[in-house]
């Protein structure tokens, strides 16, 4: 009796383990946020809903860095060059090569940053909050 419930038990488990292996190849988790250095960044800026691009503070590349290298990548797709939501902040890396580009939005009780085509992450809501009240500030300067 007791033979029979271990296998029944290993059972569960291999089957359990080999659904999560074809559940992760068909869903992936998207790969690590990117972004650029701080040395190779030119200038940061900020939008709303792609209008308005305000020029942000270079002194600012530590706390943008410090919530996106703490994103968790989720199974979401990014499929657009711009999230499918009404209201999204962009915040823009230019460098001397490239240009960075992502997409900070509410989609109801979670904050997520986007990298179109590249994954969509989910971020601590103070990024959110504080660029909405850094935009705000300084958008009518």
């Amino acid at each position: 009796m007791r033979k029979k419930r271990i296998i029944r038990i290993l059972i569960i488990i291999f089957t359990a383990a080999i659904g999560y292996a074809v559940f992760d190849s068909i869903f992936p988790k998207a790969g690590p946020i990117t972004y650029p250095t701080q040395k190779s960044t030119l200038k940061i800026m900020l939008g709303k809903n792609d209008n308005y691009f305000i020029d942000t503070d270079l002194s600012n590349y530590d706390v943008f860095v410090q919530y996106m290298s703490s994103a968790k990548p989720t199974r979401r797709k990014s499929v657009n060059d711009a999230p499918n939501v009404e209201t999204y902040y962009t915040l823009s890396f230019e460098t001397t090569t490239t240009e960075f580009r992502y997409y900070i939005y509410n989609d109801g009780l979670q904050i997520y940053i986007e990298k179109p085509y590249e994954g969509i992450y989910r971020v601590d809501p103070e990024l959110y909050y504080f660029i909405s009240e850094y935009y705000g500030l300084n958008i009518s300067s």
